[in-house]
């Protein structure tokens, strides 16, 4: 159910969608994406919604109403919001009384350490939450050590997105900790944290224990070559892990090497994006290698990633064995006319692969009637 569906149509269609709302007392997303002073209507006739996200005061006033009323509130999406500090505290206050609170999302707002404070008691309160994204936050290293230390106790949590918030070491010491006693965690997001090799390595150890964990990202962080080959250990001893980004980590060649390693006995890991890594040819080309071997893999990014013709060359000889691959970009690589070719003929018998990403590549003539043959004879190709 979408804000313009109840406040911009006209009278009639927003009561008839109220005594909807009444009747069936519907677990619902509500967008509300409109400014309205209609919105503050809300508290009074939504008893039972799954997620609200917000744009401005009038609908965080609406909510304050509601809490007041005592509705059962699972999830309140706040992203991108600018809150008032008091009307967050006020939310807060309200939000610790409901037991049945599932997902909370806040991010791209400075909390202060107060505030901070303030959710992480709140944090540490909620016998059902699942779902918490605290993104770009400017949390400081006490209120986030004290928040994972909360979420000890939130058995539940299945999914956490601490994007933007720096990891001091003994944050990542005490996320290290979260997760080793947490088997249910399945979603892990922790982009541009500032994580690096030291603080991979302890991530790598905590996620040993945790086999629910199927979604991983670490984007745009300081992995290196080291925090790679941690990362492509523990992964050759996992097989439940689906999805991995660690785009621009600079792992350069010997953590390109040891992904290669990795893929060539993992059974699980269905996506990668390894895009801005500095891999090289010898990095490529081990890669290439494993994928006459993997099964498993269906999504496989490696644009801007130096990987020249060598590469390219090296990714097609395992190409050419490659059943499950559904999705290859390798973009912004300079492979030209020869790494082109060598691509196009190894996918020749491929009947699987649906997206093949080749721009930015200075492809010549020669290359592009090489890959124009080959998108002729497979069918299978969309784009």
């Amino acid at each position: 159910v979408h804000g313009d569906s109840i406040i911009e149509q006209e009278t009639k269609m927003q009561y008839r969608v109220i005594e909807d709302l009444k009747s069936k007392k519907p677990k619902i997303t509500l967008s509300i994406p409109f400014v309205s002073k209609k919105v503050s209507c809300l508290s009074f006739f939504i008893t039972n919604f799954r997620s609200i996200r917000v744009p401005d005061d009038n609908t965080l006033k609406a909510i304050i109403a509601a809490l007041h009323a005592k509705m059962i509130i699972r999830g309140l999406n706040l992203k991108r919001n600018e809150v008032d500090p008091l009307m967050m505290d006020a939310i807060l206050r309200l939000l610790s009384r409901n037991i049945f609170f599932e997902e909370f999302c806040i991010s791209g707002m400075s909390l202060g350490w107060e505030l901070g404070a303030k959710l992480a008691k709140f944090i540490s309160q909620l016998p059902n939450l699942c779902a918490l994204s605290l993104e770009t936050i400017c949390l400081s290293s006490h209120n986030l050590i004290s928040i994972l230390n909360g979420l000890k106790k939130q058995k539940a949590i299945s999914l956490l997105r601490l994007n933007g918030n720096f990891l001091h070491p003994h944050a990542v010491t005490a996320l290290q900790e979260m997760i080793e006693d947490h088997p249910s965690i399945a979603e892990l997001f922790l982009d541009f944290t500032k994580l690096n090799k030291e603080g991979c390595k302890l991530l790598s150890q905590g996620m040993m224990k945790c086999p629910s964990l199927r979604i991983l990202s670490l984007s745009y962080n300081y992995l290196g070559s080291a925090g790679a080959i941690d990362l492509a250990n523990f992964l050759s001893e996992n097989s439940t892990m689906l999805k991995l980004s660690i785009e621009s980590n600079n792992i350069e060649e010997d953590g390109g090497i040891a992904v290669g390693r990795m893929l060539s006995v993992n059974k699980g890991l269905a996506f990668l994006n390894l895009r801005q890594n500095n891999i090289g040819v010898k990095g490529a080309a081990a890669i290439g290698k494993s994928l006459g071997i993997n099964k498993t893999l269906r999504t496989l990014s490696l644009d801007s990633n130096d990987i020249l013709v060598g590469g390219a060359v090296g990714l097609a000889e395992g190409l050419r064995a490659n059943t499950t691959l559904c999705d290859l970009f390798v973009g912004s690589n300079s492979i030209s006319n020869d790494g082109t070719e060598a691509i196009s003929i190894a996918l020749e018998k491929n009947s699987k692969l649906i997206q093949l990403g080749l721009s930015n590549n200075n492809i010549g003539l020669r290359g592009a009637i090489a890959l124009s043959q080959y998108i002729q004879n497979n069918k299978h190709i969309s784009k």
